[in-house]
């Protein structure tokens, strides 16, 4: 079976590349007429093929308009998998009724929708919303639809604040909420921290856990908390949640990170890896990457300096105050540390300063969930990514000095960046991770 897998994987890989939807539908099909499961096609296919685009995006190997073909034909051979007999006489609706969304500005949808399959093969009706659902319509479908549970997925952290709004909103109308998808964190340790009642790495453990029937197991170390870290009694808890190794989020009530539009930083498939990355373009040695830039002279006036210490539970909105303004500083005076910037086009400088605002996102998020390994693997990661460019890891450093430099009265980002210097010294030269989180 494993052999016949990984040919199978093989043939849909070359057709997605090569944007030939129909042969990679036909061979889909001919695996389902001749008895493979259809999860087994979506779950052990089509989702390694996705995980393999990203890991192909990052290495270079394949631009970001490849990558959007290949995840354009995965979505069409899901779609084809989804009417052939197989899967629609499983499609009996009478396990409950749910809805699978992505969470506010999240536009990696194609796990969103591989789960929505699952479900519906274990015979759950499934109300399948789609990418970027702004929070306020996902209570009031789940109250008008008579949704039994809410699974919300995320692939980026940038957008946890977004899914913590969304997972109060549906807990405050009743309905449970599971979450998935990379943001949440490998072991689902951001799933628990935002107070979500369950999490689970992929469809078939979904499909599992919800069989286990109301209330879904509440994840460890959630039990007795709001969405906002307080206990019943409205007492603020003391921001530490042992079983997950994370600090309670700073602040309840965000909205999705300041800045961020549609256009994925790491672009994902069906986990972490695929698509557009950190201000990359697709062509080696363009001389973009975090690290580069361009501008002479003094600069603006230093973030944050001579500034009020933010409070812990304030720091994340005072990072994100902050973004655009640290932003132009570092810009401004990423020049007299690399020289080779004067020589620098537009499209470079805009790369770069795109790199820049990806790795202050990544801080602030990292503050947010007050874990700073969150951020250390963004840079190994991007890292990587700029390797693979051409461009030397360690241009990353001098946009750290001065990152850092600008972050006073943000002791806890300090720490966070100073920690990721270590380790990017530390790893230098080293197989960086193929996926950021």
């Amino acid at each position: 079976m494993a052999d016949n897998l990984e040919d199978l994987r093989g043939r849909i890989w070359t057709a997605a590349l090569d944007g030939d939807d129909h042969g990679a539908a036909d061979v889909a099909l001919a695996a389902l007429d001749d008895g493979l499961p259809v999860e087994e096609l979506l779950l052990n296919v089509l989702a390694p093929v996705q995980l393999r685009v990203g890991d192909a995006w990052a290495a270079n190997a394949v631009t970001v308009a490849q990558e959007h073909i290949v995840t354009a034909v995965s979505e069409r051979v899901l779609a084809a998998a989804a009417r052939h007999p197989a899967a629609r006489a499983r499609h009996a609706g009478g396990k409950g009724r749910a809805a699978v969304a992505c969470v506010d500005g999240e536009w990696h949808a194609f796990p969103a929708r591989l789960l929505a399959e699952v479900l519906r093969l274990d015979g759950w009706r499934v109300d399948y919303l789609g990418p970027h659902v702004p929070t306020p319509f996902l209570p009031i479908h789940a109250r008008e639809s008579g949704t039994d549970v809410v699974l919300l997925s995320a692939s980026l952290p940038t957008r946890l604040p977004a899914a913590h709004q969304a997972i109060a909103a549906c807990r405050q109308v009743g309905r449970p909420v599971l979450a998935g998808g990379a943001a949440f964190g490998a072991d689902g340790r951001y799933a628990r921290l935002l107070g979500a009642d369950g999490w689970a790495p992929d469809g078939r453990r979904t499909a599992e856990r919800l069989s286990d029937g109301p209330p879904y197991t509440r994840l460890p170390g959630t039990a007795g908390r709001t969405p906002d870290g307080r206990t019943p009694d409205g007492r603020a808890s003391d921001g530490l949640d042992t079983s997950a190794g994370t600090a309670t989020p700073g602040r309840s009530t965000v909205g999705p990170v300041a800045g961020q539009g549609p256009e994925p930083i790491a672009g994902q498939g069906a986990e972490p890896g695929a698509g557009q990355g950190a201000g990359q373009g697709a062509e080696p040695g363009a001389g973009q990457g975090a690290g580069q830039g361009a501008g002479q002279g003094a600069g603006p006036g230093g973030v944050g300096s001579g500034g009020q210490q933010a409070p812990p539970d304030q720091e994340y909105g005072h990072l994100i105050g902050m973004t655009q303004s640290l932003v132009d500083s570092v810009m401004w005076r990423l020049g007299e540390r690399i020289p080779a910037m004067a020589a620098y086009n537009d499209r470079q400088l805009e790369h770069t300063r795109e790199d820049i605002t990806h790795l202050l996102d990544h801080l602030a998020i990292s503050s947010y969930v007050g874990d700073p390994v969150l951020f250390s693997r963004f840079l190994l990661w991007m890292a990587g990514v700029l390797t693979a460019r051409g461009v030397p890891e360690e241009t990353l450093l001098p946009a750290l000095d001065l990152i850092a430099a600008g972050l006073k009265g943000c002791p806890r980002a300090l720490e966070t960046v100073e920690r990721g210097q270590e380790v990017l010294r530390r790893e230098h030269g080293r197989a960086k991770p193929g996926h950021p989180f």
